[in-house]
């Protein structure tokens, strides 16, 4: 039995809801076996479609600037023997670790992404919950961004944009109606 108020799954005999508090009126029925629904709303198919595609740039960036970093770490090591080679050396390595780092961190997050993108898809309930942790991390990263030293009207405007997406896709995702899909 669900919460009508909260969409919170309840045990049978409860008179209030232990989430939200609403009372719970018990309405006989007869028994239909609960099934997922076979046609899938518009807003999880928009969501999940832009959850993968985003998860597939943000891998594919970590992916680029991975091979960058490589390709970094080779000049370095050729650069040792050059006159100022060992001082410059010096100072691509932990540049160069630091931008790897942050290339493995944008693949795993790619990767994330991808991964709840399916879950929201196929209307499972840890997608709705992976999505919704992506969103708020994208939404810090959106503000991280707008603290950078190249920021410009057109990156603050996009990156508004940006948290506006983010923010409305989790208000989508947390509604009730939503999230008893998710659950049945």
């Amino acid at each position: 039995m669900f919460c009508p108020n909260c969409g919170e799954m309840v045990e049978e005999g409860v008179v209030f809801c232990p989430n939200c508090g609403t009372k719970i009126v018990e309405i006989e029925t007869t028994a239909v076996p609960i099934t997922k629904p076979t046609q899938k709303n518009m807003g999880i198919i928009i969501i999940s479609t832009y959850t993968f595609i985003g998860g597939i740039l943000w891998s594919l960036g970590g992916i680029l600037v991975l091979i960058a970093t490589s390709v970094g770490f080779g000049i370095s090591e050729e650069l040792e023997g050059g006159l100022f080679g060992k001082k410059l050396s010096s100072l691509m390595g932990p540049g160069l670790f630091f931008f790897g780092l942050l290339g493995y961190l944008a693949l795993f997050y790619g990767i994330v992404g991808i991964t709840s993108a399916y879950g929201v898809f196929n209307l499972i309930e840890w997608g709705r919950k992976l999505a919704i942790v992506c969103y708020a991390i994208g939404i810090s990263l959106y503000f991280l961004s707008l603290i950078g030293t190249h920021v410009t009207v057109w990156s603050i405007l996009l990156d508004l944009i940006g948290i506006g997406i983010d923010v409305a896709i989790i208000f989508y995702l947390l509604q009730p109606k939503v999230k008893r899909v998710f659950t049945s």
